[in-house]
């Protein structure tokens, strides 16, 4: 409220709010002084609290005294307040307050004497001796405005105020230098403080009448001055009055003549304005030409049109020279005709800046009395856009009629595609779900609504995917487990996992979902797929059953049992146990295969493997290892009778009864017993001993058991039998195997058709001694060497095959327990691939009496032959002659006729007989009929009549490992 009205009336007034804020805080700090003075309080706080008010309230003080302490030597105050007294100040206040707070005697009091000292007093002395400097020369003023005495009196209460702070201080070391406030105390009987107090009020009291002053002096000047201004202002507006009214009617008059002016000059550039722009909107140009003043003139529009520029001379070459080349002579003959009296309105092209434009034009001409042109207007329309877009549309009507047709044929197209996929999909038999983005369901097929008992009647179409199934009469076998899997995939951006649905009916269906994208990997939907497995299922089960059972008495096969005996050893090793391997065949079984039919030796293994499997325990493991041969493991503890279970089974054999043809029969069995591991560490040495032990029971009478007696195995024919297995396995390690070749010829005309291949084996003691099949084969087919022989065997024969391109095509032969290993077939077909050799030249050959034994595994074995390319045949063909109809399940190309019935044809009238049913046979079947055992040329001729296709035997070549046609044709002549 005491600030200044001006500055000018006291130049040191932009710096007041200095003093002010002095006061403020130096206020607090007296009454927190006072405070201390009456409670004496004891935190050390309080007085860094005190020290730090302190300091902040005399460093305005200090300020403002720097700003004017330099007018008490100068008598120019603008000079002085523009440039105060160096900020040097402060460096020598801030080293004074170092020094006198390390010379102090406590931190806290040696702080408020150092700043009283260094900052108070300085800033109170340097504030009052401005003051004064200040009242020095401005004295007369301040005089006339009463404000001179205030002043003083205020710059000495600031030089009192600043002795009172500075010298009476509370530390006692300084105070020997200096007076203390308690001397001050004691001298004059009051605080220092009280002193202070009464000086700053004296200092607010000067400042405020000296301000009061100060305001009081330039208010009255300021009211002199305006009344001066008013009445000045009153005398000049009277005369700009005056001056106005005058001034006002001349220029009143000189509007209105401009204004008529402006006006005409607008309503013309409008006019002018209006036809451009009307021109410009219809691209319609004008044009006018006087012949008389020789003048043509363009509108902006038609210079627009015809791109040339503004007031450029115009003539009609030039305007020609516009026109399109191939329009010229037309232009030209029209504006001749209109010269001649005629009308002047074509439509044409013209070329600007590289464009073709189209224009229309039409013109008006008068002539004179003498017929001459006097005067013509016309017009030019740019009608490019018009002529553009109609050719455009004609066009697009060109290409919407093309569209159309091709849209036609594409409907017509798509309708049959359509159609091909609706009946595609009606005809399969696996279940279809289309469903869209949003699950719904666009497409199921019948199969669908089949397989899920769904009634065509209602509609699933646009249907929630998840609800479709609700419409179902079918349950799941498990439906907690199927409700997180049908219908549900987490990812539809993923193909999803194939999953098995069981229903309560006990069929298998299986479940899989694709994702339907569009050409930018879009998702528009999903395919669901169903697809009915039970009988996939129940055939996997089926042929699982089969590949380790007996079809014929569903015992365990030979490769089951081989893996069984295989373990057994393996678990007896590791746990120091005992076993007994049982091997036992029926007693004269061939004489009711031979004398009733297969089918009858059919029913008698049935019966004897039902009557042993009941004796048999659980743990024991009883197999069919192929003809009449059984083998049973069981095990044994300590004082184990093995008497007891073998008499058993001999006794129940012998005790079923049997009738054929009227005839009442029994049969017998013979049983050898080996024990792991007093007879044998392996699987080879087990079984022979065990097939030891039943010849051993059979030289005792048949129909009994014995375990086998090392010391009772003493016969010719047990040591040979053993050594004959030796034999065979180092001739296959040694390659003192060999083959030897033997033709099979058309009876047509002699022609070879394919060889035969059988193998021959040389001693390994004596190599030039050769050894016929007869003398191994029965050995390894016992020993189980055999398979091992036939794989020799046909890989030797692929092997010659690749080699020799020209040969032809060679069989093969193979035992019922070699084509009873699941894995031959898989061998055979990687031979092929290996030696890239065409499976037609390869002919596997299988006795009929091993394929009839082991009919299902027959069967299976041809089947994967056939599948891998190679031709089957059936070899002795006829020799369990009592039925054909098995030739029904074995898909064999070839019958080849037992040479029993051929080596004595001529002369035999009942085995000629039995040849031509077989042939008849062969021929209903379409299949190819050989014979064997061709020994002479009478021979030959019979079974050429008979309508044998191909013959075999001596009588058109022999066995031989350099058999011709190695290397050449090899036709017999």
């Amino acid at each position: 409220m005491l600030q200044p009205r001006e500055d000018r009336a006291l130049h040191f007034a932009p710096y007041l709010w200095l003093i002010g804020l002095f006061g403020l805080l130096h206020g607090l700090n007296e009454f927190l002084d006072w405070w201390q003075l009456a409670y004496q309080p004891t935190h050390p706080a309080i007085g860094w609290l005190d020290n730090g008010l302190l300091l902040v309230s005399y460093l305005p003080l200090f300020e403002f005294g720097r700003r004017i302490g330099r007018q008490f030597r100068s008598n120019d105050s603008q000079t002085v307040l523009q440039h105060p007294l160096p900020l040097g100040l402060y460096a020598g206040a801030g080293l004074g307050l170092i020094l006198i707070t390390l010379l102090a005697s406590q931190l806290s009091s040696g702080l408020d004497a150092a700043i009283r000292l260094s900052i108070g007093l300085p800033g109170a002395l340097l504030t009052g001796l401005g003051l004064l400097g200040y009242l020095r020369v401005h004295h007369h003023s301040l005089t006339q405005m009463q404000a001179g005495w205030t002043l003083k009196l205020t710059a000495y209460g600031f030089m009192a105020y600043g002795l009172l702070t500075a010298l009476f201080i509370s530390d006692p070391r300084i105070g020997l230098v200096l007076p203390t406030q308690a001397l001050f105390l004691e001298v004059t009987g009051t605080p220092v403080q009280l002193w202070r107090a009464l000086t700053a009020i004296i200092i607010t009291l000067g400042l405020g009448l000296f301000l009061r002053g100060i305001n009081n002096d330039s208010r009255q000047r300021e009211n002199q001055t305006t009344r001066r201004y008013l009445e000045l202002n009153s005398q000049l507006e009277q005369r700009i009055q005056s001056r106005t009214r005058q001034l006002q009617e001349v220029n009143d008059q000189l509007n209105e003549v401009i204004e008529e002016q402006r006006a005409t000059e607008q309503s013309m550039r409008k006019s002018e304005q209006d036809l451009n722009r009307a021109q410009a909107i219809a691209r319609i140009g004008s044009w006018t030409l006087d012949v008389k003043q020789n003048r043509l003139e363009w509108s902006d529009e038609t210079y627009r049109i015809f791109g040339i520029p503004k007031g450029r001379s115009l003539n009609y070459e030039i305007f020609l020279d516009a026109v399109h080349p191939e329009d010229q002579e037309m232009v030209n003959r029209n504006w001749q005709a209109a010269l001649a009296g005629g009308d002047y309105e074509v439509q044409h092209r013209i070329i600007i800046h590289d464009r073709v434009k189209w224009v229309r034009e039409n013109a008006e001409l008068e002539f004179d009395d003498q017929g001459e042109l006097a005067y013509g207007i016309g017009t030019v329309q740019d009608i490019t856009d018009r002529v553009e877009a109609q050719l455009a549309l004609e066009q697009a009507l060109v290409e919407l009629r093309q569209s159309e047709q091709t849209q036609r044929e594409l409907r017509l197209v798509a309708e049959r595609e359509q159609g091909r996929m609706a009946a595609l999909l009606s005809a399969m038999n696996i279940g279809i779900l289309f469903e869209d983005r949003n699950r719904v369901v666009e497409y199921v097929n019948p199969a669908f609504r089949a397989m899920w008992a769904i009634p065509d009647s209602e509609v699933l179409e646009n249907r929630e995917t998840i609800t479709v199934l609700e419409q179902s009469t079918h349950r799941f076998a498990r439906p907690d487990h199927a409700s997180k899997y049908v219908l549900q995939v987490l990812d539809t951006h993923e193909i999803s996992e194939r999953f098995e649905l069981d229903l309560y009916d006990g069929r298998v269906l299986t479940q899989i979902s694709y994702p339907v994208l569009d050409n930018d990997e879009r998702v528009l939907g999903r395919l669901w797929i169903y697809e009915d497995i039970t009988n996939e299922r129940q055939t996997a089960q089926q042929l699982l059953y089969l590949a380790q059972r007996d079809p014929l008495t569903g015992l365990y096969n030979r490769h089951r049992f081989q893996e069984q005996l295989e373990q057994s050893i393996i678990n007896a090793q590791r746990n120091n146990a005992r076993f007994a391997l049982f091997y036992f065949d029926l007693d004269e079984f061939k004489y009711i295969n031979d004398t009733f039919g297969h089918s009858a030796g059919d029913s008698v293994l049935i019966r004897i493997a039902n009557e042993v499997q009941a004796l048999v325990r659980g743990g024991e493991t009883l197999a069919r290892l192929g003809g009449d041969e059984f083998a049973l493991l069981t095990a044994l503890q300590q004082n184990n009778d093995i008497s007891a279970l073998a008499s058993r089974i001999v006794s129940a054999v012998s005790s079923l009864p049997f009738r054929f043809r009227g005839r009442h029969l029994r049969m017998t069995t013979s049983l050898g017993v080996a024990v792991f591991p007093d007879h044998g560490l392996d699987t080879e040495d087990l079984v022979a001993r065990a097939d030891a032990a039943m010849y051993q029971a059979k030289s005792q009478g048949k129909n009994t058991w014995a375990i086998y007696d090392a010391d009772r195995d003493t016969s010719q024919a047990m040591v040979e039998r053993l050594t004959w297995n030796q034999r065979i396995v180092q001739a296959m390690e040694k390659d003192l195997l060999e083959l030897h070749y033997q033709g099979i010829y058309h009876t047509s005309d002699s022609s070879i058709s394919h060889l035969e291949a059988l193998v021959r084996m040389r001693d390994p003691l004596n190599p030039e001694q050769l050894y016929m099949p007869g003398q191994f084969i029965p050995i390894a087919e016992k020993s189980g060497t055999i398979v091992d022989l036939d794989r020799w065997v046909i890989k030797r024969v692929v092997r010659i095959l690749s080699e020799l391109p020209h040969l032809p095509a060679i069989a093969v032969n193979v035992s019922g327990r070699t084509f009873d290993d699941p894995s031959l077939p898989q061998y055979i077909r990687n031979l092929l691939r290996e030696y890239e050799l065409d499976p037609q030249r390869l002919i596997i050959e299988l006795t009929e009496t091993a394929a009839v034994t082991d009919m299902q595994d027959a069967q299976a074995f041809i089947e994967a032959m056939h599948r891998a390319g190679c031709r089957v045949a059936l070899d002795d063909f006829g020799s369990g002659f009592s039925t054909f109809t098995y030739l029904k399940h074995l898909g064999v190309e070839i019958l080849k006729i037992d040479g029993q019935f051929i080596s004595d044809l001529p002369n035999n009238a009942e085995n000629q007989a039995f040849v031509k049913a077989m042939v008849g046979v062969a021929r209903g079947l379409h299949k190819i009929c050989i014979a064997e055992f061709v020994e002479d040329a009478a021979t030959l001729e019979m079974i050429r009549d008979i309508g044998v296709d191909m013959a075999q035997g001596y009588y058109l070549d022999r066995p031989d490992p350099e058999h011709p046609a190695l290397t050449k044709t090899g036709d017999k002549k």
